[in-house]
């Protein structure tokens, strides 16, 4: 007689793990909490989430601030006071957002101006990688999602979501770090300044440049396949800044435009031909000045602590070259304002510094357009 399955132990079991399973979940994400959105202190957490930390830490200490930094996560190497020096009547604070957009920087100051935010100065740096890769990131990824009202849902939706989801690299990433009480690579100053700083790659690159240099894998890797930005993608961070014109000017606020110095080799990687036109869409909307393109600075991988990041002592550079008349630290070849009536001139020099570039790296050269 064949032994009959115990169908209801069976079912009970099965449901249990069925109703436990979500409760568990939502323990390990709070309990380890990867992204310090619940109750862990942001210095315990190897990436916490900028736009949640800083935008709550804001909302509390905004009247500590009448000026603001605005970019991406390679705007967050450059102290404060590099630009105070020349605005001493401002103090800066460096909202620095990993991998933001045109878009996000709007979402951004129109929150912050209509929440009162003090603001008489914006130091705006436009990525061209980063508005050619999104607009605004998808909610399910977590590291780069606003609370609302910036972000879309509610704030039941926002802290469930964190609660429900399961970032499984992010979570082993945060448990090691814990267990074995490492050192974080990167160190946050959100309460501050706003910028985040690489203490020990910025001590081994002052100290044995050349050996970093040799041994940071990035700088070595070429990519095979060109970014391009999507019509929609690019028409949606385009439309961005001239909003963030618009509210600027609206708003009496000063606004200063410049484009990132992107490394040669993260340069190389976007396809050439829609970065300038990228170029050539910024200038019919604002002047800005352009850092960017193939110079003696982004040729140079000691002014990097990556290809996607430069060191401050760069972003000392960028501002000595927006405030001043003379410029004596850096290359002369660093840094040309830009405006609609002389782009095509500085398309011109661009190019050239492409070509010369792909003659002596025996590169073929981009052909491709927007898609």
């Amino acid at each position: 007689m064949e032994k009959q399955v115990p169908y209801k132990k069976w079912f009970l079991y099965s449901s249990l793990l069925i109703f436990l399973s979500p409760i568990v979940i939502a323990l390990v994400n709070y309990g380890v909490d990867p992204f310090a959105i619940f109750w862990r202190n942001y210095h315990a957490i190897v990436q916490p989430s900028e736009r949640y930390n800083k935008i709550k830490f804001l909302d509390k200490h905004h009247s500590n601030y009448n000026a603001y930094m605005i970019g991406s996560s390679r705007i967050g190497t450059t102290e404060t006071n590099a630009i105070e020096t020349y605005k001493p009547d401002l103090k800066f604070y460096n909202l620095t957002l990993g991998a933001s957009t045109l878009r996000q920087h709007a979402d951004v100051i129109r929150y912050m101006i209509e929440h009162q935010f003090p603001m008489k100065f914006i130091y705006l740096q436009v990525d061209v990688y980063d508005n050619f890769v999104t607009s605004r990131h998808s909610k399910e990824t977590l590291l780069y999602r606003f609370a609302p009202p910036i972000g879309e849902g509610t704030t039941w939706s926002f802290y469930r979501d964190y609660l429900m989801s399961f970032p499984f690299a992010d979570l082993q990433r945060q448990i090691k770090t814990d267990l074995k009480k490492e050192k974080h690579s990167v160190r946050y100053d959100f309460e501050k300044t706003g910028r985040w700083y690489f203490d020990q790659k910025e001590k081994t690159l002052q100290e044995n440049p050349e050996e970093y240099i040799k041994n940071e894998l990035s700088f070595h890797k070429r990519s095979s396949k060109k970014l391009l930005a999507s019509n929609a993608v690019l028409s949606s961070n385009l439309q961005a800044l001239k909003e963030i014109t618009e509210l600027c000017q609206k708003n009496h606020i000063e606004l200063v435009v410049f484009i990132t110095p992107h490394n040669h080799v993260m340069l190389e990687s976007i396809d050439f031909n829609a970065y300038q036109n990228f170029l050539l869409q910024l200038s019919e909307i604002t002047p800005y000045w352009d850092f960017s393109g193939y110079n003696s600075v982004t040729l140079n991988n000691q002014n990097y602590y990556e290809h996607s990041h430069y060191r401050p002592h760069v972003g000392e550079w960028i501002a000595e070259k927006l405030f001043t008349t003379s410029s004596l630290s850096q290359p002369e070849d660093f840094g040309f304002f830009v405006t609609k009536d002389t782009i095509k001139d500085h398309l011109n020099q661009l190019k050239h510094q492409y070509e010369s570039y792909c003659n002596e790296h025996k590169l073929t050269m981009d052909k491709g357009t927007n898609k």
